[in-house]
């Protein structure tokens, strides 16, 4: 009889471990879908925060400017052709004309105007500079857009 005492604890020890075993196993999982909703959410917030500028599928070379959110390219200068691109909405700008001074990027076209003020630049690499704007300005016709967070990475020919 006390062999049965003995054994009737242990399967009640084993099947109240089971139990909560599988109520950790269900926590886990609702927790990982909650975080994996709020980076989708998270990631839609990001991309509706540059919406309006449609994303460019350029990248940094030799001759040419980049200018980044969060790494996608909103707009380029290239140049060896002298000419950029940026579309708003459903308008393309072509970019005719870049001016670099000091920590400061004005580029601009035909009913485009697009500044970068105040940049910090990290050292250079091979024959590219780095650079950071807390904010940059686009006037597009007669809409004014500004945004946060410009990254540029200009390599110049020299």
């Amino acid at each position: 009889m006390k062999n049965y005492v003995v054994l009737l604890a242990l399967f009640a020890i084993l099947f109240s471990c089971t139990k909560e075993k599988t109520e950790i196993s269900d926590t886990a999982t609702t927790d990982s879908l909650m975080v994996t909703e709020d980076s989708m959410q998270a990631a839609a917030s990001d991309s509706a925060a540059i919406s309006g500028i449609t994303v460019q599928d350029i990248a940094p070379e030799q001759g040419r400017a980049v200018f980044k959110i969060r790494d996608q390219a909103l707009f380029y200068f290239d140049y060896h052709t002298q000419q950029g691109k940026i579309t708003v909405g459903d308008k393309e700008y072509l970019l005719t004309r870049m001016d670099f001074t000091d920590n400061h990027y004005t580029l601009s076209g035909s009913g485009v105007e697009i500044k970068a003020r105040n940049g910090e630049f990290s050292e250079s690499s091979g024959d590219c500079i780095y650079g950071k704007f807390a904010e940059f300005t686009i006037h597009a016709d007669h809409e004014v857009i500004t945004l946060p967070g410009l990254n540029v990475q200009d390599c110049p020919v020299y």
